[in-house]
């Protein structure tokens, strides 16, 4: 929530009380949306997620036309400011838990590639009267 039509400066990073910044400025979670559209947000964060293949802890920021009712993503955050702890705890989330699950995600997602093996079959030179291998190849 901000103090003008849109979020300023003053509001986001000078907050009106002793502590600054996002966190302290006035937010209301969830959104005053009706289940309809929260749940288009959810679907539609997740899709974003999956395609631009993120992962941790993504905030996903959007624009909302009141006028038409229309939803547009704004920009997908990947390294959210204090990941955002802010956000989570209206939903029950602690901050140490937050943590906690980014940890395990981060490893899940670290053995994950490590077990992953790329090879490429292919023989580029084949049309350029390339040989597989060096069987064939003159002697220099």
């Amino acid at each position: 929530m901000s103090s003008d039509e849109i979020l300023s400066y003053k509001d986001k990073y000078l907050g009106g009380n002793k502590v600054k910044g996002m966190s302290a400025s006035g937010r209301i979670i969830p959104a005053r949306l009706d289940k309809k559209e929260l749940d288009n947000i959810k679907e539609l964060s997740i899709k974003v997620f999956k395609v631009l293949n993120l992962s941790g802890i993504t905030r996903i920021d959007y624009l909302y036309d009141t006028k038409n009712k229309k939803i547009y993503i704004n920009e997908p955050n990947t390294i959210p400011g204090s990941l955002s702890f802010y956000l989570w705890e209206p939903l029950g989330i602690k901050y140490k838990d937050l943590l906690d699950q980014n940890i395990m995600s981060a490893i899940r997602e670290y053995k994950k590639k490590k077990e992953k093996v790329s090879s490429f079959d292919t023989n580029i030179l084949k049309n350029f009267n390339g040989l597989k291998g060096f069987k064939g190849a003159k002697k220099f």
